[in-house]
């Protein structure tokens, strides 16, 4: 069985309405720890990159490789797939 990433821990910094945030301490195969944001929601989430500058970065956008336009329902992806 090849190695896995595995969560040791996670703690929760925001909850709102919908949506709950943290960061979770994970550990790679060779045995590397490291930290990640996580966002927890009961549909899906999407991180749209935004500039120091406040400019959304999108596919529509002005740099083009960074983010694609996400399908909001699953009949969607399917039919942009």
């Amino acid at each position: 069985m090849p190695a896995r990433f595995r969560k040791l821990d996670e703690r929760v910094v925001w909850t709102g309405t919908l949506v709950s945030a943290g960061t979770g301490t994970f550990v790679d195969p060779d045995g590397t720890t490291f930290e990640r944001d996580i966002v927890h929601h009961p549909g899906a989430v999407v991180v749209v990159p935004v500039t120091d500058g406040g400019e959304v970065i999108s596919d529509s956008g002005r740099i083009r490789d960074w983010a694609r336009d996400h399908p909001a329902t699953p009949d969607q992806a399917a039919s942009s797939a």
